[in-house]
């Protein structure tokens, strides 16, 4: 796993790693196990019960990680031993982790405790290498609400954070245009590495936490108000040399082929859920 254009970055994994340095091979076919919504599960149930390792990297697609209780710290140690490589999508349950701190504290301390792992990484509007034929990138992917009032329970997985006004406390919570902004923030860095020259002869895998298009969420999803209108339908960006999607959002297992890109999502909670999903990109 490296980030390009910082070549120094494995000689720094090698010497944080010490003796338990984990190579990452080159495949003509790469297989990514992914899952998203365990942040809940991983509180209460053991790893293993969660996730069978089946591919040598995993993605954790968004609300995974609640790295303010011991549980949710145990479930990234156990991610980083079980798998060469892991990536995190911060998800709403990681935006609002800990309901004392703001939305970019929660989002500091998800940094920190991701980091302590030489193997993982957050794709927060980052990408990275793994190996020499395959690109990885990724972002929370927010909605700009085509102008309809915003989910009351979407706001409030963005951002809590209480503050005193008089003898009590308020919800702070994050406006509007804030998520409007970081829907483009993510948005274009999507479209920047598509049309990036360095990226045509690789194989390029996304993955957000809310669905890049309609047809992906399951019939639950889509009967669920606050989940189907946080669903972007643009598929701009859906082109050589992206290959797989991978989206966290809802519930259930879903696979959907469009614009000859693979886009699927895991969700825990539904009754087709795997603990050992895996999708395949071939060189």
């Amino acid at each position: 796993m490296t980030a390009r254009p910082d070549a120094a970055a494995a000689i720094m994994r090698a010497f944080y790693c010490g003796l338990n340095i984990k190579f990452t091979r080159d495949f003509k076919v790469m297989k990514i196990q992914y899952a998203s919504q365990l942040f809940k599960a991983a509180q209460k149930q053991p790893f293993s019960k969660l996730l069978k390792p089946s591919a040598p990297t995993l993605v954790l697609a968004g609300n995974c990680v609640q790295p303010h209780t011991i549980a949710g710290r145990d479930f990234l140690k156990n991610a980083s031993l079980s798998f060469d490589n892991v990536y995190v999508i911060p998800g709403p349950a990681e935006y609002s982790a800990n309901p004392q701190n703001c939305y970019s504290q929660n989002l500091t301390e998800l940094y920190h405790a991701v980091y302590k792992h030489s193997n993982m990484r957050i794709l927060d509007n980052r990408a990275y290498d793994i190996g020499t034929t395959h690109h990885i990138a990724g972002t929370t992917l927010w909605n700009h609400l085509n102008g309809v009032g915003t989910p009351v329970r979407d706001m409030i997985g963005v951002n809590m954070k209480y503050k005193t006004h008089g003898s009590g406390l308020v919800l702070d919570m994050i406006n509007k245009r804030a998520i409007a902004n970081m829907f483009i923030e993510g948005r274009d860095f999507l479209r920047s590495i598509v049309l990036n020259p360095e990226n045509t002869h690789m194989n390029v895998i996304f993955s957000t936490y809310h669905a890049p298009l309609f047809d992906l969420l399951t019939d639950e999803d889509k009967a669920d108000y606050n989940t189907a209108i946080m669903t972007n339908n643009e598929l701009f960006y859906c082109e050589h040399p992206l290959k797989v999607w991978i989206a966290g959002t809802g519930v259930g297992m879903k696979r959907v082929m469009a614009n000859n890109v693979m886009f699927v999502k895991n969700s825990y909670g539904g009754d087709d859920y795997s603990d050992s999903a895996v999708v395949e990109v071939t060189a």
